[in-house]
């Protein structure tokens, strides 16, 4: 029991850490709302670390992953997009008359 408290409580605050350098990160990508929403999760986190209670640490780390994750995915993606000069589509159009993606090449 205390092993998976450890590791637990391990776990939980390695997540917490990454996701405050994410948010940092991310922040031109992030709406205020959204890091509220991950800063107050990290928050719920560290305290149910606070409390030891290994299920209480489980239910909110997976809580803070699955909103973190789609949030994080769509930062990145706005990202890259702002990195590859605009993300606006090449000349035509990025999608097929079937509405399905089709490989565009780029030259640089």
């Amino acid at each position: 029991e205390k092993k998976q408290a450890a590791e637990a409580t391990n776990t939980a605050e390695s997540q917490c850490y990454e996701i405050e350098k994410s948010i940092d990160t991310y922040k031109d990508q992030l709406s205020d709302n959204e890091k509220n929403e991950l800063r107050g999760l990290v928050g719920e986190l560290r305290s149910a670390v606070s409390s030891g209670n290994v299920e209480d640490i489980k239910t909110k780390s997976q809580e803070l992953t699955q909103k973190s994750s789609s949030i994080f995915e769509r930062a990145y993606r706005d990202k890259m997009n702002s990195q590859s000069g605009g993300g606006s589509p090449p000349q035509g159009g990025d999608r097929n008359e079937g509405g399905d993606f089709k490989a565009v090449s780029y030259t640089h």
